[in-house]
């Protein structure tokens, strides 16, 4: 249900707190990592983060995922730097 950019996605918003850092971070225009963001949890069904002028603060959820996908993001950098060599 999840892809790899959706999980930078959510751990850029976590690590960047604004959608304007993040995208920034990722290197796409803040429309469409916001619009990525509200398909996402569309198709969940549930709310990842919440929104305030202060940051983007995760759910339940959102940390869960945050936690877990972690791990993964780390492993799959790790398989780019030995492809890279």
């Amino acid at each position: 249900m999840l892809d790899v950019k959706d999980l930078r996605l959510i751990q850029a918003l976590y690590e960047h707190k604004t959608f304007t850092r993040a995208a920034r971070a990722l290197q796409v225009p803040q429309p469409a990592l916001s619009r990525h963001l509200m398909l996402l949890e569309r198709k969940l069904g549930r709310q990842l983060f919440i929104r305030r002028r202060s940051g983007s603060i995760p759910t339940d959820l959102g940390r869960t995922i945050i936690n877990k996908g972690e791990s993964i993001l780390i492993q799959l950098d790790e398989i780019e730097t030995t492809i890279a060599g």
